[in-house]
């Protein structure tokens, strides 16, 4: 549910949503590296996403975002050890892989053939683990792209060389969750295992040029 602005300045909407999940499904990763979905019950979803840009100035525009997630399991986690009953008090807790604050601001440029933007994005921090007791914090990247767009010539529409360059102040940080875990510490009498995760990757230039045939 929600409601769009628009006039000859600004475009701007606010997004509400609700979800409710039914055995909801996770992703772990075994001992030998296999990717296993496990059902953490049930979900409840509900957050606001705010959005809003400028009409190009000059030919410089902003657009702006900022979304709130809280994703709440529902349930406890009910498994067996030696066949015994173990509930993992994970009712109450935030979602795995689900951050509650994502924020954006994309500045862009664009005056005849020419044309950049600059992209900065936030990621709260994300719980790798049903129980909440292992997390990533949150990061901020960088990202920047200019380039020229070249008239038209023969069978090439469109000709643009454009120069990236990716995450540019080198930052290191966890980039995603590969793998969740019920958790990391144990519970009683089960056993906690590592949630596993992917580095972002390192500072990276590159220079494109492409074409459209017709």
């Amino acid at each position: 549910m929600g409601y769009r602005y628009d006039s000859s300045l600004l475009t701007a909407s606010a997004t509400a949503f609700y979800v409710n999940y039914k055995n909801r499904q996770a992703q772990s990763v075994d001992a030998n590296g296999v990717f296993q979905n496990y059902n953490v019950g049930n979900v409840h979803t509900k957050g606001l996403e705010l959005e809003a840009g400028t009409k190009p100035i000059n030919g410089f525009s902003v657009y702006g975002s900022l979304t709130y997630t809280d994703a709440v399991t529902a349930s406890d986690y009910v498994t067996y050890v030696s066949g015994k009953q173990v509930v993992i008090p994970t009712s109450g807790k935030q979602y795995v892989n689900a951050p509650k604050w994502l924020a954006a601001v994309d500045l862009n440029y664009q005056q005849g053939r020419f044309f950049g933007n600059f992209k900065t994005r936030y990621t709260g921090l994300r719980y790798s683990t049903v129980l909440n007791d292992e997390s990533i914090p949150g990061y901020v990247t960088n990202d920047l792209s200019v380039g020229y767009k070249f008239a038209n010539a023969g069978y090439f529409k469109n000709p643009t060389l454009r120069f990236n360059v990716s995450n540019i102040f080198n930052r290191q940080y966890l980039n995603s969750i590969e793998g969740t875990t019920v958790t990391a510490l144990g519970y009683q009498t089960y056993k906690g295992s590592a949630p596993t995760y992917m580095p972002a990757a390192p500072r990276f230039a590159s220079v494109t040029f492409s074409a459209d045939f017709q």
